[in-house]
């Protein structure tokens, strides 16, 4: 029997206080390789390879059983282990690969990391094409996406809620539902191919209880365009903690940090042209490691809070909609559901389409206790999706992923759109959200009537699979991608797209499952190289294409729903020729031939 061991600096007890750090999509890459590689043998985890590989190595070949090690890093954290074969799994996003070395670290330079191991497994064709390029034609690099596409679909059978519950000081939300469009509902737009990911979601009927004459105090001191922040914790029920003129009023931190964000391309323009070269390396080095993480100490940067737990609501307050507290209604089995909040609109419209599911109830939610304790899951909010759902899952501290253009295209684009809700999944806490940014951001384009949820820190898969199975379209702005796992994912159930066609990406977007954003390119560094000199390039994300790509989804969506259905099959598809299991087995398999052949010829 062949033992494979698998490494990823990451495991399922730590994952979660470590979302967003760096690198840790590696640990959900290498999760979704479990299924496919434990076919090819006894897997086993690592957690110190430099002690466990060896050893297990030894213990194999006395044994006379073959032993090969998998670690899904990037090259310079490999740990190069002689004598057991090493397999190294990666993605790379931008023009070329490092290949030069700094900080006395040969691993810095990966042609040598490429030098030390057997073969190596990118997540794309464009990682692949460039290793290649480096090392040759010849040399062993095999381009194996993660095998999502059927461990998708087992998970989403399981997602069954028709609501999202999370943490609630996870959670900000800006407007409320408003009355849907007739216009953009048809009941045929259901799909039942792609486990509905095109329906639009609706709350159940309103029903006023005793905490409703508080709220629509809330809503009469709150007029169109104002905030209420509402304390849910009073004895008497939510009751108005404040209120202003201003839609999303900023502290003067808030203001700063948007100043900074707009200024520091430009600054660092310009010192990387005019200061750096003439400035001694040892002070160079200083300061680049300085202004990173000064940077990233900025990004954390949020509103002071008030002692008491609240939620902020704002937008357009006064079409119907109000608070609802969970805490006096029994919970299935269970006294109260303590502490959930839960926000509802008085009326539904009766063209609204309304969700078929098959258990209503949700009772499984035990898997919320897999979520970090550092961030208590009691009290909770419960919301509904309404409209047409953009969802976006990203990590906001990675330059990248380039939220900002999403979020000020989709304000921009939907502005006077009650029907449409944009869903912005942050892979980190919200304390390190940035979320005066976004402040800033949806203050510049008040007063809007589309709606903005944005969910922050771990959530269960059951969760992450509710939101896939609401969403009517999955966004992605990028300036390149390694893989972008929760684009694969929603697009293995069904979901069309809103993504550019490079890096990752042109393995399997297209016209016929996606709306394609256009792009240039333009300079950039190697994210982890503290010299920060231009040495790559990425790709620069056409802001207009992506405001026509918004309009022509909400358009085919609402008013040709054959195409949609189309694009919805050709995603379910395309993905299912990508990244089944039986597709990334048969990869698998050669590069295990690969090794073992090349060793073998080696030991003769």
């Amino acid at each position: 029997m062949t033992k494979i061991l698998v490494y990823s600096g990451f495991s399922d007890a730590n994952i979660g206080p470590k979302i967003g750090s760096a690198e840790y999509s590696y640990f959900y890459a290498s999760r979704e390789f479990y299924r496919v590689l434990e076919h090819f043998g006894d897997l086993v985890a690592i957690e110190r390879p430099e002690e466990d590989v060896p050893e297990i190595y030894r213990a194999c070949a006395a044994r006379g059983e073959a032993c090969v090690f998998f670690c899904f890093s990037p090259p310079h954290r490999v740990p190069l282990i002689s004598g057991c074969p090493t397999v190294v799994v990666m993605a790379w996003e931008f023009s070329t690969l490092p290949c030069q070395q700094w900080d006395d670290d040969p691993r810095t330079d990966w042609s040598y990391v490429f030098r030390h191991v057997d073969a190596v497994i990118a997540l794309s064709s464009h990682t692949a094409d460039l290793i290649r390029e480096l090392m040759g034609a010849d040399y062993p690099a095999f381009a194996v996406p993660a095998p999502t596409f059927d461990g998708v679909q087992m998970a989403a059978e399981m997602a069954l809620q028709p609501e999202i519950i999370a943490p609630k000081n996870q959670v900000f939300t800006y407007g409320l539902p408003h009355e849907a469009d007739s216009a953009a509902t048809n009941t045929e737009l259901l799909n039942e191919e792609a486990c509905d990911s095109s329906r639009f979601l609706v709350e159940a009927a309103g029903k006023k209880d005793e905490a409703a004459a508080d709220s629509d105090a809330a809503q009469t001191s709150a007029g169109e365009g104002a905030v209420a922040v509402v304390d849910t914790k009073s004895e008497k029920g939510p009751r108005v903690a404040s209120s202003g003129e201003l839609s999303l009023p900023l502290s003067m931190r808030g203001a700063a940090y948007g100043i900074s964000v707009r200024c520091f391309r430009t600054f660092l323009d310009v010192y990387r042209r005019w200061i750096r070269p003439l400035t001694p390396k040892p002070l160079a080095r200083l300061l680049s490691e300085s202004g990173q993480a000064l940077y990233k100490a900025s990004r954390s940067i949020v509103p002071v809070h008030s002692d008491v737990d609240h939620v902020a609501l704002a937008g357009n307050l006064g079409h119907g909609g109000h608070l609802r507290t969970m805490q006096d209604l029994p919970a299935a089995g269970e006294g109260t559901k303590t502490g959930k909040i839960e926000t509802q609109g008085d009326k539904v419209a009766p063209s609204e389409i309304t969700t078929d599911q098959s258990d209503k109830n949700a009772d499984d939610l035990h898997s919320l206790s897999q979520v970090d304790q550092s961030h208590s899951m009691s009290p909770t909010t419960t919301f509904a999706l309404h409209g047409v759902v953009y969802l976006s899952i990203l990590n906001p501290r990675d330059g990248r992923k380039n939220w900002q253009d999403l979020l000020t295209g989709f304000c921009w684009t939907f502005r006077d759109e009650p029907n449409a809700t944009l869903v912005l999944k942050m892979s980190c806490p919200r304390e390190l959200a940035p979320e005066s940014e976004i402040k800033l951001f949806l203050r510049e384009f008040s007063p809007m009537k589309c709606q903005v949820v944005v969910l922050c820190g771990f959530l269960p898969d059951e969760m992450i699979h509710t939101l896939y199975r609401h969403a009517t379209f999955y966004v992605n702005t990028s300036s390149g991608e390694g893989l972008c796992l929760p684009l694969v994912e929603a697009m293995s159930l069904g979901v069309p797209v809103i993504a550019p066609q490079h890096t990752a990406m042109a393995d399997y977007i297209s016209s016929n499952n996606a709306f394609i954003l256009k792009s240039s390119l333009e300079q950039n560094v190697w994210p982890h190289d503290p010299r920060d000199l231009y040495q790559t390039m990425r790709h620069r994300l056409d802001w207009g294409s992506l405001v026509d790509a918004f309009n022509d989804s909400f358009r085919t969506i609402t008013t040709e729903p054959e195409i949609y259905r189309h694009m919805s099959r050709a995603a379910r598809q395309e993905m299912r020729q990508f990244s089944s299991d039986d597709v990334v087995s048969r990869k698998i398999r050669d590069v295990l031939k690969v090794v073992f052949s090349e060793r073998r010829k080696i030991a003769a």
